[in-house]
């Protein structure tokens, strides 16, 4: 292997932006899909419709569970971009797609890049670190988190991730060399990465345990100053982490049993390691939940898998430490989703593509340091083929993420029972218009998770507007009784309530509504409307005029006020 020179190291950057960039290139003509995007982007009233506010909330406040303010700044700034170019008709949104997809392509290439240059530092040589760098680019698993414009979260806080681990090397190696005032500078400039990892996506916490495992295992420092600087960056971490747990909403779904945790992370990481060798049938929703897993049994082998191939690595450890070293930082990166602490994910599936993102930096790793050991033994042109088959099944994979319904009309092909496929292809129908349609996935939804509150909702929605309120109040009380805070299932409710004469219920429900969110004027009109029913006028007048003090064109409080006026409709 010949020693490393400007022109290798130039080389191998252009292979992986020229390789990466040809696999995914397709994805910038993909639409958004109805998996988060309609909500997080393309009907986000902050920043896509004219005139928003932009994404300035999203630093005071969390969205849902996620406190992500640094990819909702990113977003808000590609909605400026990106408004009025080409308008998403699917979603009837003012933003182009095109701009949010080519924007992920971009950033994985330059995480790619990153990688690179942080398996360069760990080793010393360019090619088996172009090599490492390929895998993690290419490899199938990967195309989730890119094809995906909500995955911008994931490659944000990836890039933001080897960012800070590319400084903390790079800190260690100036230590050693002793220059000490510049190894605390770059300790620094790692630190601020990790805040922007972690301020990207909360999951950006286990920085601080692959540094551990490095340092261990490769970079070897005095014990003292590793424990040190782990420690620092393991203190910026705790905040995230209290305020990650507390934002988790209270769920009512399936909770598995502690006994049954360390085995549904095994089963996640046997799951995980079979995606790495055999990627064949990659999916959005794998269905593999904690309900499952211990319905199926499944648990009681996989675990093996994990433990053997542990073992296998410590007993090398001598050796091959790189080897236990790509291992751990492997664990390591996915343990907050590896099911030992339970995450809202799950009411779908324990697993997912996106995220292994970061975690495919420990198989990177493996290759790189494989190849750089064995250079020449294993021919280079095996592995060059190996990644070319590896990034054409990228490009085919790829290919399922162009819109919604190929998408998930793809997953209810390999996994029937998908919770998520059934659920957003009965969104879809529903906003098109198909009642009957739309009915039978959201049925089907709950066969595969009997307390899925998102599927009795819809249900009662449906029937509410097949005029079959007392089936729509049993479906919209199951749905409260499963997520009581709901403001959606609320408003609904109280609708319902007021259709089967029950005024005094439906009075409560609507307020409990506007004392979630005072600024609900759908609430308020409705409110309106069963103080009208309920033969009060005064206060149903009330209703349509606050509501016509802040938006003076909505046209429920307008109809409302002309019938208590007198007025012709």
């Amino acid at each position: 292997m010949r020693p490393n020179s400007p022109r290798s190291t130039a080389l191998c950057i252009l292979l992986i932006i020229f390789v990466t960039g040809f696999t995914f290139v397709r994805l910038c003509s993909n639409q958004f899909v109805y998996w988060d995007d309609h909500n997080t982007i393309a009907r986000n009233p902050n920043f896509a419709v004219e005139g928003a506010a932009g994404p300035g909330r999203y630093w005071r406040e969390p969205s849902g569970s996620l406190y992500i303010p640094v990819t909702y700044t990113v977003w808000g700034a590609l909605a400026e971009l990106s408004r009025g170019k080409q308008p998403d008709p699917v979603m009837h949104s003012l933003l182009d797609p095109w701009l949010f997809h080519a924007f992920n392509v971009l950033l994985h290439i330059a995480t790619a890049v990153l990688v690179f240059l942080l398996l360069r530092k760990l080793m010393g040589a360019d090619w088996p670190a172009c090599l490492g760098a390929l895998l993690f680019a290419l490899h199938p698993v990967q195309v989730e988190s890119v094809a995906w414009a909500s995955g911008t979260k994931d490659l944000l806080a990836g890039f933001f991730g080897v960012l800070a681990l590319l400084g903390y090397v790079a800190a260690a190696r100036r230590m050693k060399a002793g220059n000490a005032r510049a190894a605390y500078l770059t300790y620094s400039g790692g630190a601020v990465a990790l805040l922007f990892a972690m301020l990207s996506k909360p999951s950006a916490v286990i920085v601080p345990a692959v540094v551990g495992v490095l340092e261990l295992l490769l970079i070897r420092q005095s014990s003292r100053r590793a424990s040190l600087w782990v420690a620092g960056w393991l203190a910026l971490a705790v905040p995230f982490i209290v305020k990650g747990k507390l934002s988790q909403p209270a769920t009512m779904y399936f909770t598995a049993p502690l006994w049954s945790r360390p085995l549904i992370a095994a089963d996640a990481l046997a799951f995980y390691l079979k995606q790495l060798i055999a990627p064949i049938h990659l999916l959005p929703d794998y269905g593999r939940s904690p309900r499952w897993l211990l319905q199926s049994g499944a648990y009681r082998y996989t675990w093996v898998v994990p433990v053997v191939v542990a073992l296998a690595c410590w007993l090398g450890r001598r050796r091959y430490p790189w080897l236990l070293a790509a291992f751990g930082v492997f664990v390591a990166a996915l343990l907050p989703i590896l099911g030992l602490v339970k995450f809202e994910f799950q009411l779908y599936s324990t697993v997912a593509d996106h995220y292994l993102y970061f975690a495919m930096l420990g198989p990177a790793l493996a290759l790189a340091f494989l190849m750089s050991s064995h250079w020449k033994r294993i021919p280079v042109s095996l592995c060059a083929a190996a990644l070319a088959v590896v990034a054409g099944r990228s490009f085919v994979q790829a290919g399922y993420w162009r819109d919604t319904s190929t998408l998930f009309h793809h997953v209810l092909e390999r996994n029937p029972t998908s919770l998520a496929a059934q659920a957003v292809l009965g969104f879809m129908e529903q906003e098109a218009g198909h009642d009957a349609m739309a009915y039978q996935h959201f049925l089907r939804t709950l066969e595969t998770e009997p307390e899925y509150s998102t599927g009795y909702f819809y249900l009662g929605v449906i029937e509410l507007r097949e005029n079959r309120p007392v089936e729509a109040l049993a479906h919209l009380e199951r749905a409260n009784e499963l997520n009581p805070d709901d403001r959606q299932v609320l408003n609904n409710l109280g609708i319902a309530l007021a259709r089967v004469g029950r005024f005094p219920e439906a009075v409560r429900r609507l307020s409990r509504v506007l004392e979630l969110v005072p600024d609900y004027s759908s609430a308020r009109t409705n409110l309106g409307v069963v103080y009208e029913q309920a033969g009060e006028p005064a206060l149903a007048m009330r209703c349509y005029q606050q509501v016509l003090m802040t938006d003076p064109n909505d046209e429920g409080a307008r109809r409302g006020m002309r019938r208590l006026t007198g007025q012709p409709q």
